[in-house]
């Protein structure tokens, strides 16, 4: 997480999929993926409004080289699970869940329509 970065707009949780794994630091992560496909969710709340995210990461190993994928659609039956479980969550505490397709849908405020990017990103609060 980034809860000591004062400056950051959004708390950012990197959740491992990896059987074994109680605690992750950088020099385990790093171990992880040098030895093994490695499976992560990345969830990131919103300070300043009420907006979260979800990327789904892999670690492959191809062709004897590393090869970060991210992702909005799940990768494994895990990542199915544990973003459902987040899904639960962010209705609970009224989070809109940005992905590409959210950012570009239609809102009717007033007598303007505009997409969610504008009514969140462009608008004065």
């Amino acid at each position: 997480t980034d809860f000591d970065n004062e400056k950051s707009l959004c708390y950012t949780y990197l959740i491992s999929l990896n059987k074994g794994n109680e605690g992750l630091f950088d020099d385990t992560i790093d171990d992880i993926i040098k030895t093994e496909n490695a499976y992560f969710l990345e969830i990131s709340i919103s300070r300043e409004k009420p907006l979260a995210s979800i990327y789904y990461w892999r670690y492959i190993w191809k062709n004897d080289e590393i090869n970060l994928d991210v992702s909005q659609t799940p990768y494994i039956e895990e990542h199915q699970l544990i973003g459902d479980i987040f899904k639960v969550f962010a209705d609970e505490y009224h989070l809109l869940i940005l992905d590409d397709a959210t950012l570009h849908e239609q809102n009717v405020i007033g007598d303007k329509t505009i997409s969610i990017y504008q009514q969140y990103f462009l608008m004065p609060d």
